[in-house]
Order: structure tokens, then sequence, then C-alpha cells
């Protein structure tokens, strides 16, 4: 099986707990990221503020972004899942 199906399979087969862990790591560290950051490097006086919005909002993106790439990745697994388990039987 090639890396990019593997990945694919990895992530979208399975329960929908799986993929609902998978995206909500996704969606912690890109919000996570940008919260640490201000909480290491912002000022006291906009802590929490307009950032944890912004937090949000990259958490979101970064989730998009990764959900299309996994998708990406798989565009033609179901016709090469077919195919194999065609010539195994």
């Amino acid at each position: 099986m090639p890396l990019r199906y593997r990945i694919y399979s990895l992530v979208r087969e399975g329960n929908l707990g799986k993929q609902a862990l998978f995206n909500g790591v996704v969606f912690g560290f890109g919000a996570g990221v940008l919260i640490a950051a201000d909480l290491l490097w912002g000022s006291l006086e906009t802590r929490w503020g307009l950032n944890v919005f912004m937090g949000f909002v990259a958490g979101f993106a970064a989730l998009v972004i990764f959900n299309a790439v996994v998708e990406i990745l798989g565009a033609s697994y179901g016709s090469w899942k077919a195919s194999h388990n065609r010539a195994a039987s």
C-alpha cells in the first residue's frame, strides 16, 4: 500500500471517534500554538482578548487544511482498494 493511502486509511477508516480525535488534536494544536504565543510574548493588557478568538480561527483553519490535505492524499483510494480486493480474490 502506498504511503499516501496508508495515511488516508489511518485517518479516515474506522469509527467516527477516531476521526473526531484526529480532528480535535489538529484543532487544539492550531489554537494552542497561537494562545501559547500570546501567553509567552503578549502584553498583559491585551491578554485573553481577541487573541482567543484568533486562536479559534487559527485552529479551525488548521483543521480545514488538514482535512483537505488528507482528502487529496486519498483521492483515488476507493478505486485502488477495489482493484486490489478484486486481484486478491
